[in-house]
């Protein structure tokens, strides 16, 4: 006897167990089974868990005997349920299926014997616990058919369409017909939850069925104030999950879930603004109600639940300040708890919306380091993007992306390729072993570029200085193929990246260049800077006509650009020669307007272009200089030295410029590398500042780096310094020229020395330098009509000086190449 059960439960119990061998009978098994549910002990009592244990034992003997009668039979799906409702709890999930694949086949030839509802209570049982059984579900199919007419009820149809859904590998399209066409018939009959239940179920199998969806809508439209908030969410996910934009169903359920906000848990929240969003249906109080409801109930949301509801609110641009706190202060308390997918989408919609969050990030970011391994190649593509849009270079995190994205490079498609190197470049991440994957796996797979991912590999390469030669011919050869959908965009930064490693492609910038004269009206004011500042750069080919278009289309839309385009447009249009007088004119007049926007380099630039093409204009110089002294803390060395050399050759004298650069050089004497000394050196020479302090201190530390110097610096500081009497400087200066000479070519070699000529400055080692180089570069020039004259230049200017004549004519006799340096 069981001493926890009632007396008539006893009762029962004990004649269960005094049947013939004393084992259970079916009756028996649902009286235990039914003590077991109705337990809310946290542990099974040992008594209890023993008669469970037997039934378990036994069931599959009765059933393989089949030692029951019809009552038996119809016991078969309560004992079926459950069984269902203890799976994963009381009983093993795996022993459960096990158990109601048992009953569904044993039940399966008797169907006829049971009635609708007992079937669809077995379906039930099996769609719970996933015991899938093609047969067995075929069956149940058929048998609720034959019996709609008598004994079905909507709870019972919709509970067997949810029991097929969620065994779905079961279902073939004729028991997926049958179900679709059981639920048209009796809509009528449905009600709130049915409703919903069906639409998840049908959405699940995804039948797609114009009818039944139709009929669907409108019966719930009629019925929706009966609607609670997991049916509400039930069916708007099912119609989202279709891409069913039904207008009236989903403005009645905005309608509803307004009304009854306070009701709705964080799951059916987070799926229904989810599934607006999804949709683009922008219902403005459904959104303000549950976002009021979100920060209500936030401590209960978990990472899923989260992820899709700022996804929902970022994707509808909606970016409440206090609801996105409250979730990032969510996120960082459970970030243990998030996932990969969850995580991703995280960090997307804030960065999307640009809502800044450092502690978020850095919680979001350790998580995502420590599950890199659980990431696929999107999520890993998004999760690059979002940390570079918000420009959080998280080393740890890129690094641990950097080796997963190489171990699965195989997996990325062209748009994640893309996306991935556009965020290490944009964060300056230079990983040379990731970037050669990206290179190998973007060439095998080029002609599945669309445009923008195109670009923006070709920008990402350029960005981070790898001139991959077989990657940047993949790109050409794709863009070309596809030149007649490249948009603005494309063609400004496919341009602006191939002329930034410098990467000669005149058939693509031939075609690259009738594409942007066909589409030049929806050039933007970037579009213009960036394509110009590329064809400019590259600058070998006639491309007049462009440069006619581009200049037409900047007129036109002057106003939209500001002080970084105007310098860059300025710039460009000056390198290529292209002195269009309507164009610099309105550039002077938005210059002038928008000074302040300009930062130093932009005014060093724009001054430049004038200069370069020779447009001497004092007001607007005036107004470049006034900003100049405002900004000269931020001057560059090349920068100030292209502004001085700009108002040096206009011949344009402003002493407060030129005292403001003096300024700037000696607050950073001490600091400069080698070619920024050269830079200040240069941009004291073209303001002519005349100041002998200040360049002797720039001389003395042009000796302390001149170690780091290339042949076009010593060409420059030398021109600088050669009237000055600066030994020491120049002791340097023949030391590392002496040092680098292989370096040198002919231009170079000419000009160190006609300075060192013009300084008449004694050092044998560096003119027996000097000859062998020239003599090696006649001895290997393929360009004999040019390059000699040069050599024969240096001579001449060597000439000049008889010492420099002699010393040179020496050290060129005992040269191997004697006879042909005489010659010169």
């Amino acid at each position: 006897m069981i001493a926890w059960a009632s007396r008539s439960a006893r009762a029962t119990w004990a004649g269960a167990r005094a049947t013939a061998s004393g084992r259970l009978t079916l009756h028996g098994c649902d009286w235990v089974l039914k003590f077991v549910v109705a337990s809310t002990d946290p542990v099974l009592p040992d008594r209890l868990r023993t008669a469970l244990d037997n039934v378990t034992q036994q069931i599959p003997g009765i059933l393989l005997q089949r030692s029951y009668n019809y009552s038996g039979l119809r016991l078969l799906p309560h004992i079926g349920m459950k069984i269902a409702r203890l799976s994963g709890t009381r009983l093993d999930a795996s022993s459960a299926r096990g158990l109601l694949l048992m009953i569904g086949q044993a039940v399966c030839d008797d169907l006829n014997g049971l009635t609708a509802k007992d079937v669809s209570m077995l379906a039930h049982a099996m769609g719970k616990t996933f015991a899938y059984d093609d047969n067995v579900f075929a069956r149940i199919a058929e048998r609720v058919a034959d019996g709609v007419c008598r004994d079905v009820d909507e709870r019972c149809l919709s509970n067997t369409i949810w029991a097929f859904a969620r065994c779905r590998e079961a279902c073939d399209e004729r028991v997926v017909g049958i179900v679709t066409r059981l639920a048209i018939d009796n809509i009528d009959k449905f009600h709130m939850r049915n409703l919903a239940l069906t639409s998840w179920s049908l959405a699940s199998l995804g039948v797609n069925d114009d009818v039944i969806f139709n009929a669907i809508a409108e019966r719930a439209v009629v019925c929706i104030d009966q609607f609670w908030s997991q049916s509400l969410s039930i069916m708007a996910w099912a119609f989202t999950t279709l891409e069913r934009h039904e207008a009236g169903l989903f403005s009645a359920i905005a309608e509803r879930s307004v009304a009854i906000a306070k009701s709705f848990n964080e799951q059916s929240l987070a799926i229904t603004v989810w599934a607006f969003a999804t949709l683009s249906i922008d219902a403005s109080d459904l959104f303000w109600a549950l976002g009021r409801r979100a920060l209500l109930i936030m401590n209960t949301f978990t990472p899923q639940n989260i992820a899709n509801l700022v996804w929902a609110f970022a994707t509808m641009g909606r970016v409440p300040e206090d609801l996105f706190a409250a979730v990032a202060q969510r996120a960082i308390v459970i970030a243990n708890r998030f996932t990969s997918p969850s995580i991703t989408r995280t960090i997307w919609s804030f960065a999307s919306v640009g809502f800044q969050h450092r502690d978020l990030f850095s919680a979001m970011g350790r998580r995502a380091a420590a599950l890199i391994d659980t990431f696929s190649s999107q999520n890993l593509a998004i999760t690059a993007w979002a940390y570079a849009k918000v420009n959080d270079n998280n080393v740890t995190l890129f690094t641990a992306i950097a080796r997963r994205a190489a171990a699965i490079a195989d997996t990325f498609d062209p748009q994640c390729t893309a996306n991935t190197a556009w965020a290490f470049a944009t964060l300056d991440i230079v990983n040379d072993a990731l970037f050669i994957v990206i290179a190998q796996r973007a060439a095998e797979s080029i002609d599945a570029f669309a445009p923008q991912s195109l670009a923006n590999l070709a920008w990402s390469f350029a960005t981070v200085g790898i001139p991959n030669a077989d990657l940047f011919a993949a790109i050409s050869k794709r863009s070309v193929t596809i030149i007649n959908v490249l948009n603005a965009q494309n063609i400004a930064i496919t341009a602006w990246a191939f002329a930034a490693v410098g990467a000669r492609d005149p058939f693509l910038f031939e075609t690259m260049a009738h594409r942007a004269v066909a589409i030049v009206e929806s050039f933007t004011a970037q579009n213009l800077a960036n394509t110009a500042w590329a064809f400019a750069k590259v600058g070998e080919y006639d491309h007049n006509q462009l440069f006619q278009v581009l200049a037409e289309r900047a007129v036109s839309i002057i106003d939209t650009f500001n002080g970084h385009g105007l310098s860059n447009i300025a710039w460009a249009f000056a390198t290529f020669g292209f002195a269009d007088r309507r164009l610099f004119s309105a550039i002077r007049e938005c210059t002038i307007m928008n000074i302040r926007s300009f930062t130093s380099h932009g005014l060093a630039m724009t001054a430049w272009a004038y200069s370069r093409l020779g447009i001497r204009d004092v007001e607007l110089f005036d107004v470049i200089g006034r900003h100049a002294i405002a900004v000269a803390d931020s001057f560059s060395t090349q920068s100030a030295a292209e502004l001085s050399f700009a108002f040096a050759k206009l011949g344009i004298d402003n002493a407060k410029v030129f005292h403001a650069i003096q300024a700037r050089a000696y607050a950073v004497i001490g600091v400069l590398n080698a070619q920024d000394a050269v830079g200040v050196a240069l941009w004291l020479s073209f303001a002519g500042a005349g100041n002998d302090d200040i360049l002797r201190r720039v001389g003395r530390r042009v000796v302390d780096v001149a170690d780091g110097m290339s042949a076009q610096d010593l060409v420059s500081i030398a021109c600088v310094f050669e009237t000055r009497n600066d030994d020491h400087l120049f002791q340097a200066i023949a030391r590392r020229v002496i040092a680098v000479i292989d370096t040198f070519d002919a231009q170079s070699l000419a000009s160190i020395a006609r300075s060192f000529t013009t300084k008449r400055f004694r050092c044998d080692d560096l003119w027996r330098a000097i000859g062998r180089r020239a003599a090696s570069i006649v001895n290997g020039s393929r360009l004999p009509a040019t390059v000699p004259n040069e050599i024969r230049l240096l001579a001449v200017k060597a000439h000049h000086s008889a010492i420099m004549t002699s010393r040179l004519a020496s050290s060129a006799a005992r040269s191997r190449h004697r006879s042909q340096a005489m010659s010169l």
